[in-house]
C-alpha cells in the first residue's frame, strides 16, 4: 500500500549503508535502530501502514514494480537471507522470496531476480493472457444495439404496469442481474423487476395476500395475461416458485426475458456487483472471464453440487479485495478503511442511515474512486449535485494475466475455499456466524442477507470438482500456449491431468460419522481458524438509472 518511489527511497539508505560493506549487506535491526534514533517519520508511516519493518522489506522483495524500480536505480538487487546462515554458509543463491527469518541481513546481489528466464517466461505468458481477456470481453460484451434492445422491452413493460387497472404508485420497472452488472453477453436473458417503493418491505402474509389478489402486479397468472395482450410470446407463469416470475419472448427483439415483482433485493446485489465493476479497469474483464469460465466448465449449476454465477462473483471480488495485503486490487465497500480521503457521508449510500430493502440495510459506499498510476484506473463520470467523490489509493500495478492466473491458483487449494468468505466483512472475523454454516462444504455470505450461505448447494464432491478445474486452469494457462477460450471449452477430460487434480479430488474432506455431536464436522470447525484470514494461495451509484449505459 506504498508507492514504488517512496519504497524505493527507504530502500536508498539500505543500499548505502550495504554498499559501503566488503560483503555488500547490511543487518535489518541495525538500520531499524538508526531510523528510530532519527525519529524517522518513514519508520512510522511504515509501522503504520504494515506490521512492522520487516514485513516492509519482504513486501519489497516480493513486489515486482518495487524491485524492478530499485534495481534500475543502482543497479544491483537485493535478497534477505538469515544473518546465522549467511555467516556459516555464505551466500547459497537462495532468493527467501516466501521465508520468514530470525534476525535476517539485506544482501545486495548482482542480479535481478525477476529477470530470471522462469519468470520472464510467466511475464510473458501473463501479459498474453491480460491482451486475450480485455479483448474477449471487449468483444462478447454487450453491443449498443443489445443495450438499446433491453432499453426498449423496459419501456414496455413500464407500460403495461402503467395502463393496468391496478398500477401501483411511484413503481419503476429494474433490470438486474448480469444487465445490470454489466456482465452480459448479447444472448443473455433479461432479468426484469417491477419495483413498489410502498411493499419492498413487506411481510410474508402481506405479500402472500398480494399475489392471490385477482388483479395484482404480484399475480404471475394476472402479469402473464397482460403480457399476452401486448403480443409478448411463449408466456409462463411461474407462480409456485419461492421468488414468482414470469418467462416471456419480446417478439420484436428476441430477447428471452424473465419478470417479477419481489427481486427489489436483487437489484441492489446486482448495483453492488456493478459499484465494484467500475472501481477499475481489471474488475469487469475479470469477473466475465470468470463466469465463462464457469459455465463452460460445467461447474456453475447449484442444482447439481456446484455454485451459481451469482457466488462466483462474489468470490471473484473477495479475491480481488485480497489479492495482496498490501496492496488490494479494490477496497472494501461496505467496511471501507481509507488510505486518504474520509467519506464525508452526504452524497453517499452509507449515509442513508435507513435504507432498507427486503428489511435489509444496504447501506455501502458507492462514492469511492480509486487513484492510481496504473493505466486501470477508471475516470468516474460527475457525481449528483451535493455529492463528493471519496479518494482512495491504489497501488496494484499487476496486469490481468496475473491477476487471472494467481487467482486460479489460489482457488485450487481448498484452505482457501473452505474459510468463511465474505466480501462484507473481508478482512475481518465475521460476527454471529450461524451454527449451520460449519456443516457446509462451502461459505460465502451474502452481503445484505447477512444470515445466507449463498454457497449452500455446494456438495463435497462440487468442490472437489471445483478445485481441480481451478488447478487445471491455472497449468494449463501458465504452462502451455493454450489461449483462454480454448481452455474453458477444451474437452480433455480431468483424468488426463491425474498428476493435478490428484490434490485436489484425494482431499480428505469427508469425515467419518461422528459419535456425538460435539465432534460433528471437526474439519470445518479446524477450517474457522483460518476465518477471512488465509489467502496463502496468492503466489508471490447511487439510485438504480432507468436506462443501460456504460459508464
Amino acid at each position: 500500500m506504498l508507492p514504488v518511489d517512496y519504497c524505493v527511497n527507504v530502500l536508498e539508505g539500505l543500499y548505502e549503508m550495504a554498499s559501503w560493506t566488503s560483503e555488500r549487506y547490511v543487518r535489518l535491526w541495525d538500520y531499524e535502530v538508526e531510523l528510530k534514533i532519527e525519529f524517522s517519520p518513514e519508520l512510522e508511516e511504515i509501522e503504520s501502514r504494515c506490521c512492522g519493518f520487516n514485513c516492509f522489506m519482504y513486501y519489497c522483495l516480493r513486489t515486482e514494480h518495487v524491485y524492478n524500480a530499485f534495481y534500475e536505480r543502482f543497479d544491483h538487487g537485493f535478497v534477505l537471507v538469515e544473518n546465522e546462515d549467511f555467516q556459516r554458509n555464505g551466500f547459497d543463491g537462495h532468493d527467501c522470496s516466501g521465508c520468514r527469518h530470525k534476525d535476517p541481513l539485506f544482501l545486495l546481489v548482482n542480479h535481478n531476480r525477476f529477470h530470471s528466464p522462469e519468470n520472464q517466461r510467466k511475464k510473458m505468458a501473463s501479459l498474453r493472457l491480460e491482451r486475450e481477456l480485455f479483448k474477449f470481453y471487449d468483444d462478447n460484451a454487450m453491443t449498443q444495439k443489445t443495450i438499446r434492445d433491453r432499453n426498449i422491452v423496459i419501456d414496455k413493460i413500464h407500460g403495461m404496469v402503467e395502463n393496468s387497472r391496478s398500477c401501483p404508485p411511484n413503481f419503476k420497472v429494474e433490470f438486474f442481474g448480469s444487465t445490470r452488472t454489466r456482465l452480459a453477453s448479447d444472448s443473455s436473458d433479461l432479468d426484469l423487476a417491477i419495483v413498489i417503493p410502498q411493499n419492498i418491505n413487506a411481510d410474508r402474509e402481506t405479500l402472500k395476500r398480494l399475489k392471490d389478489m385477482r388483479d395484482s402486479i404480484y399475480n404471475m397468472h394476472f402479469l402473464a395475461s397482460k403480457l399476452r395482450e401486448m403480443g409478448m410470446t411463449n408466456v409462463e407463469a411461474i407462480q409456485g416458485a419461492r421468488v414468482p416470475i414470469c418467462k416471456f419472448v419480446d417478439p420484436e427483439t428476441g430477447l428471452h426475458c424473465d419478470l417479477n415483482a419481489a427481486s427489489a433485493l436483487g437489484v441492489e446485489n446486482s448495483q453492488l456487483i456493478d459499484e465494484y465493476r467500475k472501481l477499475d479497469t481489471r474488475v469487469g474483464p475479470f469477473l466475465y472471464a470468470l463466469k465463462y469460465f464457469v459455465k463452460q466448465r460445467d461447474i456453475n449449476d447449484n442444482q447439481r453440487g456446484t455454485l451459481s454465477s451469482y457466488a462466483y462473483c462474489l468470490l471473484g471480488i473477495y479475491y480481488l479485495m485480497n489479492h495482496d495485503h498490501d496492496s488490494p486490487i479494490i477496497p472494501n465497500l461496505h467496511n471501507f478503511k481509507s488510505n486518504g480521503d474520509e467519506c464525508p457521508g452526504y452524497g453517499c449510500k452509507i449515509g442513508i442511515r435507513n435504507h432498507v430493502v427486503e428489511n435489509q440495510q444496504v447501506r455501502y459506499h458507492d462514492c469511492i474512486e480509486v487513484i492510481s498510476d496504473s493505466k486501470y484506473q477508471i475516470k468516474k463520470e460527475k457525481r449528483r449535485q451535493g455529492s463528493v467523490r471519496t479518494q482512495w489509493d491504489g497501488f496494484c500495478l499487476d496486469d490481468l494475466g496475473k491477476i487471472m492466473l494467481d487467482f486460479f491458483k489460489w482457488a485450487s487449494k481448498i484452505e482457501n475455499l473452505t474459510t468463511h468468505i465474505s466480501i462484507r466483512y473481508s478482512g475481518m472475523d465475521i460476527p454471529n456466524v450461524p451454527d449451520k454454516w460449519f456443516k457446509k462444504s462451502m461459505v460465502i455470505q451474502d452481503p445484505f442477507i447477512l444470515s445466507k450461505n449463498v454457497a449452500s448447494s455446494c456438495s463435497e464432491l462440487g468442490l472437489n470438482r471445483i478445485l481441480a478445474e481451478f488447478q487445471r486452469a491455472a497449468h494449463l494457462l501458465e504452462e502451455t500456449d493454450m489461449t483462454f477460450v480454448d481452455m474453458c471449452n477444451s474437452r480433455s477430460a480431468l483424468g488426463s491431468y491425474s498428476q493435478l487434480s490428484r490434490t485436489a479430488v484425494e482431499v480428505p474432506f469427508r469425515v467419518d460419522k461422528p459419535r456425538n455431536k460435539k465432534n460433528k464436522n471437526r474439519f470445518r470447525h479446524r477450517m474457522q481458524q483460518n476465518n477471512n484470514q488465509n489467502m496463502g494461495g496468492n503466489f508471490n451509484n447511487h439510485t438504480n438509472d432507468e436506462y443501460i449505459s456504460f459508464h
